[in-house]
């Protein structure tokens, strides 16, 4: 069932944010990033997200796919290199919510997205969180405007969490080809 899963994601078509219109039934994806805008020169950030040929964030979305998705438009206002035509989105509808979880930790799981587990896929924070710490994602992609500005040592863990990415990457893995 797994490696079912794993052809069916792989050949998914990568559409851009700005061009996507999920339906509203539960479901997965991929999102993958691609522009030579993101920024200063990151390493490994650049050659593993930039590119589009890794899947930067995986995520669920338990009721609609539509909507989850659509907060991604709200949570890139300004950022200062990542708009709706960076981001990329393979995205598999799923009959339950517990598909959707099991297909996200899948995915998690064989693909190991960069931005998992750093920040990216929280939700717009409220008004009791706007002054809420710098996270990872905000260090290396900042421009959130509820985040605080990050701290040359923010900056540096946030690489170093991307360089630990990398590190324990499957060298023979599935690469998609790039974006740009």
């Amino acid at each position: 069932m797994v490696s079912d899963l794993i052809r069916v994601v792989t050949d998914l078509p990568r559409v851009k944010l700005s061009n996507i219109d999920p339906t509203p039934v539960p479901g997965c994806y991929l999102q993958f990033m691609a522009s030579r805008e993101l920024g200063p020169p990151m390493g490994p950030f650049d050659e593993v997200v930039a590119t589009g040929r890794y899947p930067a964030y995986a995520g669920l979305a338990s009721k609609s796919l539509r909507e989850r998705i659509g907060r991604y438009r709200q949570t890139i206002r300004g950022l200062e290199t990542v708009t709706a035509s960076t981001i990329f989105l393979a995205v598999l509808p799923c009959s339950s919510a517990a598909s959707a979880r099991f297909c996200e930790e899948v995915l998690i799981r064989r693909f190991g997205p960069v931005l998992n587990g750093l920040g990216w896929g929280s939700k717009v924070p409220g008004s009791r969180r706007s002054a809420q710490a710098c996270s990872p994602v905000d260090a290396l992609l900042p421009g959130r405007r509820w985040a605080q500005p990050a701290s040359p040592v923010e900056v540096a863990c946030a690489h170093l969490q991307v360089l630990a990415n990398v590190a324990v990457r499957d060298p023979g893995g599935h690469r998609w080809d790039p974006l740009v």
